[in-house]
């Protein structure tokens, strides 16, 4: 970037020195420490000399760990965390959050291919991101879960499910809105069965009309939408 005539240039170490920009050790140290700390450190050079250093840190959220406690004792298998962050930032992220399994310095292509190498395994995947780098996995996961005010409007279009809200819990309360939505569904279908069952059987009897049959009909259908509107009631 050019401002008042000077050359600005702001990035990780190896994006200085890809500029010919030297990179004391005493700044190399600073950036390791600072990337121990969860944090993420760009330099700042100003026509080719290293000038400063401003450090990044994504807070994790406070119920964080809570809600992945929540999913591995409903049964959800493996947690994987895919981030663009360096090695070390996200090594201390997922310490803190108990996740096992991570990749750092990951790009767009490379989380698409994480979630497809996780669906070929034989795995029903869920992708939870914010950015426009979560977007191809979004849109190739079994069901993509986009946090919805921070996030971009491509990964918001990309995803299934667009939560309006930064809160992670809704996730838990997406995952009971689903299971109720199966469970009605089913119910659904059982009645209609029934009903078309019991109509089959008193009309082979000639014991009902065809008014009578298109009544039973049309209040079948009724119930069923009845019953679906059950679902308005659930707030997230």
């Amino acid at each position: 970037t050019v401002a008042d005539g000077r050359t600005l240039l702001l990035g990780s170490p190896s994006l200085l020195r890809s500029e010919n920009v030297a990179v004391s050790e005493d700044a190399q140290q600073w950036v390791s420490r600072l990337q121990d700390e969860a944090e993420t450190p760009l330099l700042l050079a100003v026509d080719g000399v290293l000038v400063g250093l401003i450090s990044l840190r994504d807070e994790v959220r406070t119920n964080a760990s809570a809600v992945l406690n929540a999913l591995r004792a409903d049964g959800v298998e493996r947690i994987i965390m895919l981030t663009g962050d360096h090695p070390k930032t996200a090594a201390a992220v997922a310490a803190e959050l108990g996740i096992t399994e991570w990749r750092a310095e990951v790009m767009p292509d490379e989380k698409l291919e994480a979630v497809r190498e996780l669906q070929d395994a034989g795995y029903i995947v869920a992708m939870v991101g914010d950015g426009t780098n979560d977007a191809p996995a979004l849109a190739v996961a079994d069901i993509g879960i986009a946090m919805g005010l921070a996030g971009t409007d491509v990964a918001v279009e990309t995803a299934d499910v667009a939560l309006a809200s930064d809160d992670l819990s809704r996730l838990l309360d997406v995952r009971d809105l689903g299971r109720h939505s199966v469970s009605v569904i089913r119910q659904n279908y059982g009645m209609s069965i029934a009903v078309n069952a019991l109509g089959l059987a008193v009309s082979a009897g000639g014991a009902l009309s065809p008014v009578l049959a298109a009544i039973l009909h049309n209040a079948s259908s009724v119930a069923v939408v009845g019953n679906s509107s059950r679902l308005i009631r659930y707030r997230l």
